[in-house]
């Protein structure tokens, strides 16, 4: 079929009405010429003439109804159709009858108007997933913004106890001169206020260079007065060096055999107290875990034996002015 009649169902549709009736007119034209070819010789020329007036008639009248009734509305159809395509979803095709074609369009443009709405709703709830995804984030941010505050806050509260903890401390030190009341309240400070439950204060002996446990919180009584010569023990190494001793593992670290302080697995803290570049003690701190020490933990313990490190060279130094000798290796009683 060729692409004009193809292409258009007007012409398909005068093309199926005209080519049988012109077939039948032109049978009935030969058919007609046979009968009266005898009598009327001119006749079927008559009808011929006629004929075709009529063919002409009708069908220039079957082709308006067709172009009016049934091509123009499907080509506004059609057009409405190429337009929703385009995204043109606000279109309307005109309805102008209450036909077959009048309901299609009629229906066309209730599904059009449902597509329509269905867009606004996707158009809706994307910008609502929108909106709710920023909220999401600025809840986020918020939350990690608050997150900050809160943790900004707990290390400035941290170390306001840290301060407050320290000054006290200063400020019961310098109150006495007295090396065993001294010590006595290290003790009681380090075990209750701050709460460490295993631990021992060596001093150090000037004349033999042994540290010699003075004071002792949560261990065996026997442990107070024992002595430490030089080179032995992680307490001798941290005097030794200068410097703070962390074991985070007390059971692989060989100094600490026979240790009665670190006698199961834990970790073990030696913090030399240094006054004026010389080590007049150590603490020894325990506790029954691996790497249990936080950082601040051992920041404020540096602090504390700073203080007790002051403290302990000022008695000692009142002490000799007395006239009176030093004994490290008197012992307080243990505590705890």
């Amino acid at each position: 079929m060729v692409p004009f009649i193809e292409n258009s169902l007007g012409r398909k549709l005068l093309l199926a009405v005209g080519l049988p009736s012109l077939v039948i007119a032109g049978a009935g034209v030969l058919w007609l010429r046979a009968e009266t070819a005898a009598m009327a010789p001119h006749l079927h020329q008559v009808v011929l003439g006629a004929v075709v007036v009529l063919a002409v008639t009708m069908s220039t009248a079957h082709f308006l109804a067709v172009r009016l009734l049934l091509e123009r509305p499907l080509q506004k159809l059609a057009t409405g159709m190429r337009r929703a395509e385009d995204g043109d979803f606000l279109y309307r095709v005109p309805v102008e009858s209450g036909d077959e074609l009048g309901q299609l369009a009629q229906r066309y443009n209730s599904t059009l108007a449902a597509i329509t709405d269905l867009h606004a709703l996707r158009i809706e709830d994307a910008q609502s997933l929108e909106s709710l995804q920023r909220e999401l984030e600025l809840k986020r941010e918020l939350e990690a913004q608050h997150r900050l505050v809160d943790e900004a806050n707990q290390r400035l509260q941290a170390r306001l106890r840290e301060l407050t903890l320290l000054h006290d401390l200063g400020r019961t030190l310098a109150s006495t001169l007295e090396l065993d009341e001294l010590l006595r309240y290290v003790l009681e400070h380090l075990g209750q206020e701050l709460g460490y439950e295993r631990f021992v204060i060596f001093l150090a002996d000037e004349r033999t260079g042994d540290l010699v446990a003075h004071g002792s919180y949560g261990v065996r009584a026997e442990v107070t007065g024992t002595r430490l010569p030089p080179g032995e023990g992680v307490a001798q190494a941290a005097a030794a060096g200068r410097e703070m001793l962390v074991i985070k593992d007390t059971s692989v670290e060989p100094r600490l055999e026979g240790s009665r302080v670190a006698d199961s697995r834990g970790t073990l803290v030696a913090i030399p107290m240094l006054y004026k570049g010389e080590c007049v003690g150590v603490l020894d701190l325990f506790r029954p875990a691996l790497d249990a020490f936080a950082a601040e933990e051992l920041h404020l313990l540096q602090s504390v034996a700073s203080q007790a490190a002051m403290a302990i060279a000022n008695a000692r130094l009142l002490a000799r002015a007395r006239g009176e000798e030093p004994r490290p290796g008197k012992p307080l009683a243990a505590a705890g």
